[in-house]
């Protein structure tokens, strides 16, 4: 919606990347789709390692955060990394497929 998708054209402009405070008059540039996605990766490469595994209702975990990385995977084409993220949350998390009870 703000920028092209990834696979289309990675260099277009997005949206602006914000990393630090911004003074009230500034004007951050837009960056471009390859930058925010770059910035996105390593934030959840980062925060992988700063959560735990356990669930806690209301709050991400270590599998949520893979699940958010899984789907920015797709995005980028990354197909075989977003299948083995999906693979770990179900094989190491407390986590399924959904599927249709009966009865």
């Amino acid at each position: 919606m703000y920028g092209k998708d990834y696979n289309v054209d990675k260099a277009a402009l997005a949206v602006p990347l914000v990393t630090s405070t911004l003074a009230t008059n500034e004007k951050p540039s837009r960056a471009t789709v390859n930058d925010i996605y770059t910035q996105i990766v390593n934030d959840l490469t980062t925060g992988a390692g700063l959560i735990g595994k356990d669930a806690h209702n209301g709050y991400i975990n270590y599998y949520g955060n893979l699940a958010i990385q899984a789907r920015v995977d797709m995005e980028m084409g990354k197909y075989a990394e977003a299948l083995a993220a999906c693979k770990e949350i179900i094989k190491d998390g407390d986590y399924s497929l959904y599927s249709i009870q009966n009865g």
